[in-house]
């Protein structure tokens, strides 16, 4: 840890955590937003969109160890 705080500035640090907060409200946010017009547009029942959401980060999760296995060994 002193290593890091040696090496790296303050203000560094920081900022790292701040735009990791920012993309995790954002992330957030558009979720909201997708629930509320796939809820009340479309009809469609909320647990049928997180099921939905759940696919499709379970579908990215497999593909991006078949994407990764193809990288390190093509």
């Amino acid at each position: 840890m002193n290593i890091i705080r040696k090496t790296t500035p303050k203000h560094a640090v920081s900022l790292l955590w701040s735009s990791r907060t920012i993309s995790l409200y954002f992330c957030w946010a558009v979720v909201a937003q997708v629930t509320y017009y796939c809820t009340d547009h479309l009809g469609l029942n909320a647990a049928v969109i997180g099921i939905l959401l759940l696919a499709s980060k379970v579908v990215d999760c497999i593909s991006n160890f078949i994407i990764a296995n193809l990288v390190d060994n093509g």
